[in-house]
Formats: C-alpha cells, sequence, structure tokens
C-alpha cells in the first residue's frame, strides 16, 4: 500500500496470556477480573503529515 500506513503496535501476545490468566483465575476461584493497561506504540509511516501551524 502507497504511503504505507501509519499504526498502532500492540503486545498481543501479553495480552492474550493476562487474558486467558484472568479467565481461568475467574473460572477457578471466582474472582474478578482486574483492569489492565499495555504499552502500545505508535508506528508512524508514510500516510502521516506533520501539523502545520
Amino acid at each position: 500500500m502507497n504511503p504505507q500506513l501509519t499504526t498502532v503496535s500492540q503486545n498481543l501476545y501479553g495480552i492474550a496470556v493476562e487474558s486467558v490468566r484472568q479467565l481461568s483465575n475467574y473460572i477457578e476461584n471466582g474472582k474478578e477480573p482486574t483492569s489492565r493497561q499495555f504499552k502500545s506504540e505508535l508506528v508512524v509511516r508514510g500516510s502521516t503529515a506533520a501539523l502545520v501551524q
């Protein structure tokens, strides 16, 4: 694709592992899932232009 699209990179493996851990903990112990935050990274490519002021 031209220009390449700007995207957000996320740790999908880490999100999946935590999701399974919390689901398993809920099923086995009745512990309610908690909210988690994961780092993400903006990957700027050709589809993003500089802000003109």
